[in-house]
């Protein structure tokens, strides 16, 4: 079988809602292949806490391979809230949830529950939500650079001056649900 990451795999996919172990994965087969992408636990890493707190947290990595394109997926409870880590395939939201499922509660350590959470709206909507409220705030968007990356909360649409390669124009929050989260003039 070839999963939708174009990877080929006797086993079946992993899946979708339940827990799965990640931990213990051998080195030729190191991905937990689903049907829509595949998923592959690439280690701890130490960063620093929220707002600039004197204290680190550990996240957890993991990198999602899906046909035309890959990201890195971070999840933590370093700030003592255990929620799940939101990334998008395609149009498609999924949550990612270690330690705790809201479905299944405590989960063992090195397992974890992968969800589809729903259509979500695309990199260029996003951009185009904010570019028309940008438009009407601030006028012409000429010498801004539109740049866009998803996050747990959403799409992160940021202007960014051509010139002077800073973050001084307005920048949005735009939900997966096409919902303007927040923004900053």
């Amino acid at each position: 079988m070839t999963n939708l990451a174009g990877e080929k795999s006797s086993d079946r996919p992993a899946p979708y809602g339940q827990s799965v172990a990640y931990a213990g994965l051998s080195k030729t087969h190191p991905r937990l292949t689903f049907n829509d992408f595949s998923l592959q636990y690439v280690g701890l890493r130490e960063v620093p806490g929220p707002n600039n707190a004197p204290w680190k947290m550990t996240v957890y990595r993991f990198h999602v391979q899906a046909r035309e394109a890959q990201q890195e997926i971070l999840w933590s409870s370093g700030s003592g809230l255990i929620a799940p880590s939101s990334f998008v395939v395609g149009h498609v939201r999924y949550l990612l949830e270690l330690k705790h499922s809201e479905k299944q509660g405590k989960l063992p350590d090195g397992f974890l529950v992968v969800s589809p959470a729903g259509e979500a709206i695309s990199k260029e909507e996003a951009v185009e939500i904010a570019r028309k409220d940008a438009g009407q705030a601030v006028g012409s968007l000429a010498r801004y650079e539109i740049l866009a990356h998803p996050r747990p909360n959403g799409w992160h649409v940021d202007f960014v001056h051509k010139k002077k390669k800073t973050y001084d124009g307005p920048g949005y929050v735009i939900g997966y649900d096409g919902r303007i989260v927040s923004k900053k003039p």
